[in-house]
């Protein structure tokens, strides 16, 4: 991947109200971690990968 699609992948949010629902659902599992702002953000988490504040 370029650097432009790697960038648009880290900002790109959710594209209907219900991805919307679905990430903050996702996100809201994590309720000290208020920077969460992307899928990519969660995944690294998820994954166990330094995400930094």
């Amino acid at each position: 991947m370029c650097r432009m699609e790697n960038s648009m992948m880290l900002t790109r949010g959710p594209s209907t109200p219900e991805k919307q629902e679905y990430f903050n659902k996702l996100r809201d599992a994590y309720p000290s971690r208020t920077d969460l702002a992307s899928r990519a953000d969660l995944q690294d988490l998820e994954e166990g990968h330094t995400v930094p504040r």
